[in-house]
């Protein structure tokens, strides 16, 4: 049974192809047996004297498969890179010309996997590295460019959640856009460098753990009891698109940022479905209309 390592030196493996055997052998044996007499006679005589090719019957964990062909050969890829701005020292700006690189077809080395699998061959799949283009060059920029003086105008930018707020200034603006292809041309967008912002300056302000309801026991006396609470984090990638859009496509210059609510798995209300009531500081429990198999932390 072909498996893998979990990863490199590792004792853990796992099954990447788990053959049935039972239903490749039943889907031989009904060969010829489920029509009528002519054509199962027919099919009998194909095989006789042309042999009998069998859909072998397997799964594989292609998702497994792929992040292993990926930890094992990426180290020999060079992907493409992307036209990129920089803004100098001086607020000049410059174009990093694109590069091209060369990767591996995961999609296309995964088909051959699985008609090996099928044929039932072992023998080796010999790949090899593919050329692969940037999206972004340096040649198309033309018009984004022309655009970040507008952008830039639109400074400073504010952002928002509930009563904070940070601001953007232009400088800050300007190091903050990158180009992007959206399918059909080149435009401006806010890349990494935004993101790596909103994770020091505004995530710190707002992300805030959120906390698991809790109760402790003592002597069949509650000792200890702690309320859940919702905990808040930034989402930093929708935010940014978020950004993006309202800045980009509508010119604003105030964004609302986009926080999500965490909700703790153990929450007051299903501590409280124990039988659990009001305690806190009296070294007193109730837990009446609680199973009894339920009266334990």
């Amino acid at each position: 049974m072909p498996t893998v390592s979990a990863t490199e030196g590792s004792d853990i493996a796992y099954e990447i192809v788990k053959f049935d055997e039972k239903t490749t052998l039943d889907r031989a044996y009904d060969y010829g047996r489920n029509e009528n007499i002519w054509q199962n006679f027919i099919k009998h005589m194909n095989a006789l004297f042309s042999g009998l090719r069998v859909n072998v019957a397997y799964e594989l964990d292609e998702e497994e498969l792929s992040g292993t062909l990926r930890e094992n050969f990426s180290k020999n890829e060079t992907p493409a890179r992307n036209a990129a701005l920089e803004i100098g020292a001086a607020g000049e700006i410059n174009i990093i010309p694109e590069e091209e690189g060369s990767v591996f077809d995961y999609d296309a080395i995964l088909i051959r996997t699985k008609a090996q699998i099928n044929n039932l061959n072992n023998g080796a799949i010999k790949i090899a590295l593919e050329k692969d283009c940037p999206e972004v060059k340096k040649e198309d920029t033309g018009e984004a460019i022309l655009r970040i003086g507008e952008i830039v105008a639109l400074s400073p930018l504010t952002l928002i959640h509930e009563e904070q707020k940070w601001e953007i200034n232009g400088e800050n603006v300007k190091k903050f856009l990158d180009f992007k292809y959206n399918g059909k041309k080149v435009e401006l967008a806010f890349g990494e460098k935004l993101k790596k912002y909103l994770s020091e300056e505004a995530a710190t302000k707002i992300d805030r753990e959120v906390k698991e309801g809790k109760f402790e026991m003592n002597e069949g006396k509650v000792k200890e009891f702690q309320d859940s609470e919702n905990g808040l984090s930034l989402d930093i990638e929708k935010s940014t698109a978020k950004i993006e859009k309202e800045v980009m496509e509508k010119n604003n210059r105030e964004v609302s940022l986009i926080v999500k609510e965490v909700i703790p798995s153990v929450t007051t209300e299903s501590i409280n479905d124990l039988g659990v009531r009001e305690i806190v500081g009296r070294g007193e429990s109730d837990f009446s209309g609680s199973p009894r198999n339920r009266r334990h932390n």
